[in-house]
Formats: C-alpha cells, sequence, structure tokens
C-alpha cells in the first residue's frame, strides 16, 4: 500500500512529535510527585488530567483519519474505525469526572485500550510494523507517567 510506504518515510519526524507529546506528561507527573506546594501539586494534576485526556482523543481521531483515507478498506472495518474513534474522547471525558487517582489509572487503562485496538488493526490499515512499535513505546510512556500519580493519589 502507497500510504505505508509514505508513512515509513515519515517515521522519523513522528519519533521526534510523539517523544516530545510525551514531555508535558512527565513535566506534569514529576510537578503532581515532588512538588511541596499543595496548590501547584492540585494544578498540576488537573492538568496532567486534561492533557491524557486530549491525547487520548486525538488518539481516537486518528482513527478517524484512517477511515476517511484508507483506500482500500472494507465496508466493516471503515465503519468500525469511525465507531472506535469517538470512544477514546468520551471515556476520557467520562474518566474526568472520577476521583484523582482513579481518574488517571482509569485513563492509563484506556490507553492500553487504544493501544490493543491498534494492534490488532495496523495491518489491515497497511501501516508498517515500526509504527506499531513507536505506538507501545508512547503507550508505555504515558501510561507510566499516569500509573504514578493515579496510584499516589489512592494510596
Amino acid at each position: 500500500m502507497a500510504a505505508s510506504n509514505d508513512l515509513h518515510g515519515q517515521m522519523p519526524l513522528m519519533r521526534i512529535l510523539g517523544f516530545g507529546g510525551l514531555v508535558p506528561f512527565y513535566a506534569l507527573s514529576i510537578a503532581v510527585l515532588f512538588s511541596q506546594d499543595a496548590n501547584l501539586r492540585n494544578l498540576a494534576f488537573v492538568g496532567l488530567s486534561v492533557y491524557a485526556v486530549a491525547i487520548l482523543a486525538f488518539l481516537g481521531a486518528v482513527h478517524w483519519g484512517f477511515a476517511m483515507t484508507a483506500p482500500d478498506l472494507s465496508a466493516d472495518l471503515r465503519k468500525k474505525l469511525l465507531v472506535f474513534g469517538v470512544l477514546p474522547a468520551l471515556v476520557g471525558c467520562s474518566l474526568f469526572f472520577l476521583p484523582g487517582g482513579y481518574r488517571l489509572l482509569g485513563l492509563a487503562l484506556a490507553y492500553g485500550a487504544v493501544f490493543v485496538f491498534d494492534s490488532t488493526h495496523y495491518q489491515s490499515l497497511g501501516l508498517p510494523q515500526d509504527w506499531l512499535r513507536l505506538r507501545s513505546q508512547l503507550t508505555t510512556g504515558a501510561v507510566l507517567a499516569l500509573v504514578g500519580p493515579g496510584s499516589l493519589a489512592i494510596a
């Protein structure tokens, strides 16, 4: 598939942007875990939650992009991508209303669920193995940044 070849050439930029996207996760996570100022810690906690929901919604939107642009999809897969594409935003917004630690742990689980969906469908979309490897690394990074403050908030 031509899209896979085009995407393969963009992998270096995708790595830079993807890992750059982890910076706010870790900056906010570190602020939550180590700030001595309760107001700053609370602000960082809310910021981490908002950022995690925003990125989760972005991951869902990517599936709409696939559904609209991938030329050789079955009608069934196209529908599945469109439906799945809205779920991360809905789940993320719903999780936002959970108490602090449960919110972050729920978001971490949601990131895992999106990755499972992606790993199940990436070949059908003609995506390269490098893309899945990058998604795995970014998902792991985001989940780790959420689990520490989430666990601390529950304990």
